[in-house]
């Protein structure tokens, strides 16, 4: 099947620490994949590296068969990937739909008149 994102071989490392050590991948189109596993086990690390937040040691990533690297945030929303992070501030002023998206919302938000 061809998958709409493959990792293959993801490292990285945080000083001494290796938080992500070979990790294999795939997400075909549609699927909703859900990732568990205790604290420490690189999942966060993970999403950080998929939404820009932070570049992998070593190791492959692909979007629909395109090599995929993103430096930011802005470069991952620009391919569609974006994440909620683990620990992030309530706006009281967004709706429920805002706050999900509000990275791609307070750029696209409308000029105040």
């Amino acid at each position: 099947m061809n998958n709409l994102l493959s990792i293959r071989g993801l490292t990285k490392s945080h000083g001494h620490t290796r938080a992500l050590r070979g990790v294999d991948f795939d997400v075909d189109r549609g699927e909703v994949i859900g990732l568990l596993g205790e604290n420490g086990a690189g999942k966060s690390t993970l999403i950080s590296i998929l939404g820009g937040y932070n570049v992998p040691d070593s190791g492959m990533m692909t979007i629909a068969g395109e090599r995929y690297v993103a430096e930011t945030p802005e470069e991952a929303m620009a391919v569609g990937i974006g994440s909620i992070r683990q620990k992030f501030k309530v706006d009281p002023e967004l709706t429920v739909v805002q706050a999900i998206f509000r990275a791609s919302y307070h750029v696209n938000k409308p000029a105040e008149e």
